[in-house]
């Protein structure tokens, strides 16, 4: 945090995703959620996709997207986004705000990364959460670990992103 932004560091995407079946797949006993920064979503989730042959179920991108206009509700379907993607404002300092959100997370929660049998490359964003009862008694669900446990850290780093890119430029 104390050194100089590099120039390097440029804004992006924040994304958070899951998967159905395969190495990191959700259980009884955890949840995994896989955390990364790209400048293309639908260039990372081919990717993903394609090349790793993987499914991966979009939870959230930061910044989130525009609200499609039939729905009224936040787009996941990275596809009806392809026009406006590079309208859309990015995560200032993103390099450094996914170091830093993943620098937190690993504090509090296992690693859960795995070598890709397709692309070769060990993946190293995985985040293991144990699954904790919730308020009723009952396990929590990948929602409710979500919004509980991994969104705030992320709010919260996007968040001196913003401030740290503002401060940097005066």
């Amino acid at each position: 945090m104390k050194k100089p932004v590099s120039k390097l560091d440029k804004d992006g995407f924040i994304y958070v995703y899951s998967i159905a079946n395969g190495p990191r797949a959700s259980q009884n006993s955890h949840a995994y959620f896989k955390i990364g920064r790209t400048n293309n979503p639908h260039r990372r989730m081919y990717q993903v996709s394609n090349v790793c042959k993987l499914d991966p179920k979009i939870i959230e991108i930061f910044p989130s997207f525009p609200t499609d206009e039939n729905q009224k509700t936040l787009s996941t379907n990275l596809a009806t986004l392809k026009s406006t993607l590079a309208e859309i404002p990015k995560c200032p300092l993103s390099h450094r705000v996914e170091k830093l959100i993943h620098l937190e997370l690993s504090s509090l929660y296992k690693r859960a990364g795995f070598k890709c049998p397709h692309c070769g490359k060990t993946h190293r964003e995985w985040i293991r959460i144990n699954r904790r009862k919730g308020p009723d008694g009952a396990p929590m669900t990948d929602r409710e670990l979500w919004v509980s446990c991994i969104r705030p850290v992320i709010l919260k780093w996007i968040k001196y992103g913003v401030l740290a890119s503002v401060v940097n430029r005066q």
